[in-house]
């Protein structure tokens, strides 16, 4: 066979499994499912490190420093067997990933980010959200989904009592009841009618095994087992180029006359995220930041003793001639989201090549620019 009719080489997934087995075992079956749609005959290259889903859930419960730093270790053994990107086969492990994000030796694939991104294409504006009490409590979800302009609604602190007992003492166990499967049912019916969510998101990977189906008691469902999955496979059909660079993202780096401006700009008035910093606490030099799957690097322009008490005008003016341009499907949106913001921006127009775009500056002048083509645009 010449070499001319080698498939082409493809990308090995490293799953960080265990957690619990049940979803882990589902995961392999549906990429493997997956795949065959796409690729019959053939098979996925993944490599699964399986944890200790007792240990991880003591650790989220107690010390989530020392939870990064276990799946931290999984990622670099993943790393080492040849895996080129990961993803974490459960919801709840999210809690730490921005973190992990930070320190990861290999790209993350993002359950939460994947199932967002569905939320606002399905046109959903209030979701139910069902999982552990960790998955329900923390600030994983509804922050990411606030940011496209979509609410998220848990159970009562009752409610959310009981699916937490109910998922740890049999989902993770394997053990999928008739009689929890009517009293799911019956919770979500309650949320459709008191809380009016139109849409509930199974947040955690075993529910898809008790509540199989595209709807619950009438509410459409986001698997987030599915979506994350479906964006699984379509990473690793990527080919990659023999001998060539495996480039999986890029990262700007600006220089900032002041860090906290420049933070609080782009953190809240953006929504990127803060995923590392040079040093702790509320002062530093050095910071990288993340919306979906957009990275920005900011640098203090000056070193603390010579910075000059206001800007360099010709400075700023230089910044003009640096532009950073941004994907966004929905141009409109983020201009409204601007302005409720406060942020002076000119409404989108459609450029001659035919881009929609909407253009701004940040604090030290650079320009922004929000695009997406003109006919593809929501």
């Amino acid at each position: 066979m010449a070499v001319s009719d080698l498939p082409p080489a493809r990308r090995t997934l490293g799953l960080v499994g265990g957690l619990g087995p049940e979803s882990t075992i589902d995961y392999y079956r549906r990429i493997l499912e997956a795949w065959q749609q796409e690729e019959p005959g053939t098979a996925p290259s993944i490599v699964i490190d399986s944890l200790d889903v007792q240990r991880a859930l003591h650790l989220v419960a107690t010390d989530r420093g020392e939870l990064a730093r276990y799946l931290l270790h999984s990622l670099h053994r993943l790393a080492g067997a040849g895996a080129d990107f990961a993803a974490i086969s459960a919801n709840t492990p999210h809690v730490v990933f921005d973190e992990l994000t930070a320190r990861s030796p290999l790209p993350l694939l993002s359950i939460v980010e994947v199932s967002a991104e569905e939320a606002r294409r399905r046109g959903f504006t209030r979701l139910g959200l069902l999982g552990t009490r960790f998955t329900m409590e923390a600030p994983l979800y509804p922050p990411v989904l606030a940011r496209l302009g979509i609410a998220v609604v848990t159970p009562s602190e009752a409610e959310r009592a009981w699916v937490h007992e109910r998922y740890i003492g049999q989902l993770l166990k394997g053990e999928f009841r008739e009689e929890t499967r009517r009293e799911f049912i019956s919770l979500v019916d309650r949320l459709r009618r008191d809380e009016r969510i139109d849409g509930v998101i199974l947040g955690g990977t075993e529910l898809p095994l008790l509540l199989p189906g595209p709807a619950i008691a009438e509410v459409p469902v986001l698997d987030t087992t599915a979506l994350h999955v479906a964006a699984i496979v379509e990473r690793l059909r990527r080919p990659v180029a023999p001998g060539g660079l495996r480039v999986e993202g890029l990262a700007p780096l600006v220089q900032v006359f002041d860090m906290p401006r420049s933070v609080a700009f782009y953190r809240d008035a953006l929504g990127f995220a803060l995923v590392a910093q040079s040093e702790p606490g509320d002062s530093f030099d050095w910071c990288l930041l993340r919306l979906n799957g957009a990275e920005l690097m900011l640098n203090t322009a000056y070193e603390r003793d010579s910075r000059p008490p206001a800007p360099d005008p010709a400075r700023i003016r230089a910044h003009e001639d640096a532009a950073i341009y941004f994907g966004c499907r929905d141009v409109d949106a983020a201009y409204a989201h601007l302005r409720g913001k406060g942020v002076a921006v000119s409404p989108p127009t459609i450029a001659p090549y035919g881009m929609k775009q909407l253009y701004l500056r940040d604090p030290d002048g650079y320009v922004l620019c929000f695009q997406w083509p003109a006919q593809e645009a929501t």
